[in-house]
């Protein structure tokens, strides 16, 4: 994936990723300013994410892996193996 210039980024409420300083953050835009949903490299301290300074770069969030199939009957994962 490539970092685009933060003029580009998508203001339609679309999960994106954020570079500033402190770090990258999941967020969206939401009417008047970025919201983070996660961040992925520092925070504040208290276990809060940040968004301190003005990002500078963004890009799509990856699509994220598909659930493994397991051949179990049931979820406890106790149970003999579906053949």
């Amino acid at each position: 994936m490539k970092w685009f210039p933060i003029d580009s980024a998508p203001k339609d409420g679309s999960y994106i990723l954020l570079f500033t300083s402190h770090g990258i953050a999941e967020c969206y835009w939401d009417y008047d300013r970025w919201e983070q949903t996660a961040c992925y490299s520092t925070y504040d301290g208290c276990g809060d994410v940040v968004l301190y300074d003005t990002p500078t770069h963004w890009m799509p969030s990856p699509v994220p892996p598909e659930e493994p199939k397991h051949p179990y009957l049931c979820e406890c994962m106790d149970c003999i193996p579906f053949e």
